[in-house]
């Protein structure tokens, strides 16, 4: 069977294209400017390989909240577990919040001063969005005594 030159080519440049033009993910650390603070969060101190590039923000304030905006048709949410009460709410685009929950429940610390103990990792996520702009909201789950924030995926 003989194929044209013409239409050879056609493939190969479409097949570029269509690998140029595939889904990728790119992860934002908490310390990036792009993520949009409310007052009443603070940086961890030090570093801890659990945390995506090492540090995480947190806050007690229930009324803090963090905004990011973005292009793309998934977003997701990541933060290691803590021996606490640790969570947050996650809704995009004024979308109802889902709740997060970031406690390890195998391992407990009522004083509420012990570190992360699991590595960072997705806990959150929502996917089938519009390949356009969109606002992801994190506000405080009222159950929690902290709210953190380790990256966005």
């Amino acid at each position: 069977m003989f194929v044209p030159s013409h239409l050879l080519l056609a493939l190969v440049l479409f097949r570029a294209l269509e690998s140029t033009l595939a889904d990728r993910n790119i992860t934002i650390d908490d310390n990036d400017g792009a993520i949009k603070y409310s007052p009443g969060w603070s940086v961890s101190s030090g570093f801890n390989a659990l945390d995506y590039q090492g540090s995480h923000h947190l806050t007690d304030n229930k009324s803090a909240t963090a905004n990011f905006t973005f292009t793309g048709v998934a977003v997701y949410i990541m933060a290691p577990l803590w021996p606490f009460a640790v969570g947050a709410q996650a809704g995009v685009d004024g979308s109802s919040p889902v709740a997060i929950d970031m406690q390890d429940h195998t391992h407990t610390d009522p004083t509420e001063q012990a570190p992360e103990d699991v590595n960072t990792t997705v806990l959150w996520g929502m996917e089938g969005l519009t390949n356009s702009s969109h606002t992801l909201q994190i506000s405080f789950w009222s159950i929690e005594d902290w709210m953190t924030l380790d990256a966005i995926m």
